[in-house]
């Protein structure tokens, strides 16, 4: 996604970009660079939006900024793991995004100790078919917006097993 400032618009599409990020994750700038934040909000009951943030240095994210207008293969798997802690089993996503220029892995963990937060996140997840993917450099700039799928019934099995 390349970002320009037209003379017309009093915001560039960068700027508004921006601000979209900043509105699903106000707590942006606390967060640790090389980590993934996610936010669950509901369009309607029968519309959860699943939204992850992937903030990364410049080693992580080369890829995106060697070339940023490249073309972004994405892939969401997921596995379930034991929590640390000894109550229930976490749910793992893990992203892949090919580039032309290298491949790019994050992971992320929906801790699994609160039953009822889990049974929430499941419910959304058999609900969805993509999530929103943001990718930000250390400063807390928008590099790319992705669209993920989601195939629901390829990781029904490990769902259940939370």
């Amino acid at each position: 996604m390349l970002f320009k400032k037209t003379p017309k618009d009093s915001l560039s599409e960068q700027e508004k970009v921006q601000q979209e990020m900043m509105k699903l994750f106000p707590s942006v700038h606390s967060l640790p660079i090389n980590s993934v934040a996610h936010t669950l909000y509901y369009k309607s009951p029968a519309h959860p939006v699943l939204t992850f943030l992937i903030i990364g240095n410049n080693d992580k994210l080369m890829p995106f900024i060697i070339d940023p207008v490249a073309e972004v293969h994405t892939r969401a798997s997921a596995y379930a793991q034991p929590n640390k802690y000894g109550k229930g089993k976490d749910l793992v996503i893990r992203f892949e995004f090919a580039l032309s220029e290298g491949i790019a892995i994050f992971e992320t963990i929906l801790v699994g100790d609160d039953p009822d937060w889990m049974r929430t996140y499941v419910s959304a997840l058999k609900k969805m078919d993509s999530f929103m993917v943001w990718i930000v450099d250390a400063q807390r700039n928008v590099l790319k917006v992705l669209r993920t799928n989601w195939d629901y019934k390829m990781h029904k099995h490990i769902l259940k097993s939370l």
